[in-house]
């Protein structure tokens, strides 16, 4: 008989736990519970008093308390968790060497938060009553850059100084130091203080159309710290140098006044133009094709200087027909060159001794201007057209659409830009949809003349 080894049979009970055997269990909760709490009634300052500042704000003449209060409801969370994380110091048994190390820490984060905070409301009233300052000049990205920079800097002297560091040696190694980070940042500061004079300067400023001795020519976007941004036609936007910008002979069409006139070197055999010439399509990158006759080069670049001088410079422009595919390939759009058969005929093609018609259509009218004018959804159009929009430039937007998908009318995001693929003129066509694009165009002009007015 063998005998194997003792084996016990019982209840094991498990062994009590108590706080005195986790002493950072108590406070960790109360910490949680201390933060949670804090956090919670900094939403709900956010929720109720903050908005009701908004409230307030909202009903006031002057926008700067609205750029305060918005900017305030930004941070009260942090504020409040900071707060929080502050009194949880005091549950902590540690030492005070680290208790200090804490709080620092957490002041520092404040100052911070503070420091960005009133970065931002600098910025926002500087966009808001800087073109009060300068009507007509919007604020350029490297002012809103300096002008944070300044705040964020006296924020970091105050963090330096919560820490402890002085900072009159670190001023005087700068006089040594400054030397060698001006060498190594050579360009970059050559360009940022090339950008802030000629921003300042005036002689150059944002939405001036300009041309350098260069040959680059457009409308300017923004100066940053390191460029010039040009709009050139087509939609594309050259990046400039500031430093470049500075040395270079700029000139500027709209000063002394907002007039603009572009030369435009063309040539035309008036006994060669004729109104319904097709498109090269090498124009826009398309392919040749036997079915593209008609084709007049002096007539195309006539067309498309004069349709990218207009969108160039903002001018409101109506394009009716061929005048609507100059007006998309000179955005940097494509056309079809030969429209292919589809369930909507386009062009009449008329038999030998037949006169040509146009023919008729429903298109279908998508949210725009033009539609809001009109006030339907659909109406019947006349088309006489060989070649159709394949894809519409930079900017522009279908606002209406044949039932073959073909797009028949477009606008473009600033408003000033029309094209309508029909006649609106043809003999038959209803007084209310003959009228509505000329009267949209005519709208846009008397905006647009009221802008230039109180520019």
């Amino acid at each position: 008989m063998r005998i194997g080894p003792p084996r016990f049979y019982g209840i094991i009970k498990p062994m009590p736990l108590s706080l005195d055997q986790l002493p950072w269990l108590a406070p960790l909760l109360r910490a949680i519970a201390t933060v949670a709490g804090a956090y919670l009634l900094g939403r709900l300052f956010n929720r109720f008093i903050a908005g009701h500042l908004a409230h307030l704000a909202s009903g006031s003449h002057g926008p700067w308390d609205n750029i305060v209060v918005s900017e305030l409801r930004t941070y009260v969370p942090l504020w409040s968790v900071l707060v929080g994380l502050r009194i949880s110091l005091a549950y902590w048994p540690i030492p005070e060497r680290w208790l200090h190390l804490a709080a620092t820490a957490i002041s520092v984060v404040g100052f911070a938060s503070v420091t960005f905070g009133l970065a931002g409301i600098a910025t926002g009233l500087l966009g808001t009553y800087g073109p009060r300052a300068a009507p007509g000049v919007p604020i350029s990205g490297i002012t809103r850059a300096i002008v944070r920079l300044i705040v964020v800097a006296g924020g970091l002297l105050v963090v330096l100084n919560e820490i402890g560091i002085e900072i009159r040696p670190m001023l005087a190694a700068l006089g040594v130091g400054g030397l060698a980070v001006a060498l190594a940042l050579q360009e970059p500061l050559a360009n940022l203080f090339a950008g802030l004079f000629v921003s300042l300067a005036g002689q150059v400023r944002i939405g001036d159309h300009v041309r350098l001795d260069s040959g680059v020519e457009g409308k300017i976007v923004d100066f940053n710290w390191r460029s010039t941004w040009l709009e050139v036609p087509g939609g594309s936007v050259a990046v400039v140098p500031n430093s470049k910008l500075s040395q270079s002979i700029v000139t500027n069409f709209n000063l002394p006044n907002p007039e603009l006139a572009i030369p435009v070197d063309f040539t035309v055999r008036f006994n060669d133009v004729q109104d319904g010439s097709l498109f090269d399509p090498s124009i826009y990158g398309g392919a040749q094709s036997e079915a593209v006759y008609d084709v007049n080069p002096e007539q195309d670049a006539l067309d498309l200087s004069l349709a990218r001088a207009a969108l160039l410079t903002g001018l409101p422009t109506l394009g009716i027909c061929r005048g609507a595919q100059v007006l998309n390939v000179a955005a940097g759009g494509r056309l079809i060159a030969d429209l292919p058969p589809s369930a909507v005929e386009h062009l009449h093609r008329p038999n030998p001794g037949e006169a040509l018609d146009f023919l008729w259509h429903s298109v279908t009218m998508a949210p725009s201007r033009l539609r809001e004018h009109l006030g339907v959804d659909a109406i019947t159009v006349a088309s006489g057209h060989h070649q159709g929009i394949d894809r519409l430039g930079t900017g522009l937007f279908t606002s209406a659409v044949a039932a073959d998908g073909l797009v028949e009318a477009f606008e473009d995001e600033s408003g000033l830009v029309l094209g309508v693929q029909w006649h609106p003129e043809a003999s038959g066509t209803p007084a209310a949809e003959r009228d509505a694009p000329f009267l949209v165009f005519a709208e846009t002009v008397r905006e647009h003349s009221c802008r230039c007015a109180r520019v």
